[in-house]
């Protein structure tokens, strides 16, 4: 019935089928389970989310704790405790004037010092305790003469004295 040799290995025979087209086909008889399609695996999502989060906390530690804390050391080491300003400029009220400035709980106050004359300047405001006061002169009505700009460190805008010749006023 099946020709073959002893000490060759047996190969069964290949099964015939007729095809519709009229041909012979060889085919396994055998039916073989359909395998499952692998899913992707959709985890480096997760892990890129991760990473955001991570570079997001990262940088709002950087921007809420670091950030602050260094500007408030290089005020430190630069201005002390007592956060006072000194500051000189010749604003035409007989020779270089210099001025004293701290912020002294509800108020600024500011000092001028013009050869052994001395002026002080206050001004009320809703300051944080311990913030620093500076200083500069600028002509802000154009009148010719320096005004003194009062920046305090924290808050938008600034505070003018105008100069009217021999002091320093609110308005005119």
């Amino acid at each position: 019935m099946y020709d073959y040799e002893e000490g060759e290995p047996y190969f069964p025979p290949t099964p015939k089928r007729r095809a519709t087209a009229g041909q012979d086909v060889t085919f396994n008889e055998r039916r073989t389970e359909a395998q499952p399609r692998p899913r992707r695996n959709h985890l480096y999502l997760f892990w890129v989310g991760i990473g955001m989060l991570f570079c997001l906390g990262i940088w709002m530690g950087i921007s809420f704790v670091v950030l602050p804390w260094w500007h408030g050391l290089q005020i430190q080491w630069h201005y002390g405790d007592n956060r006072v300003s000194v500051f000189g400029a010749d604003v035409g009220h007989g020779g270089v004037s210099r001025f004293i400035a701290f912020e002294d709980g509800s108020e600024i106050v500011i000092v001028e010092a013009v050869s052994k004359k001395y002026t002080v300047y206050t001004i009320p405001v809703n300051a944080t305790a311990g913030q620093l006061v500076s200083l500069s002169v600028s002509d802000v009505n154009n009148d010719g003469k320096p005004d003194l700009i009062v920046h305090v460190d924290g808050q938008e805008g600034a505070f003018a004295l105008t100069n009217t010749g021999d002091a320093f006023s609110w308005s005119h």
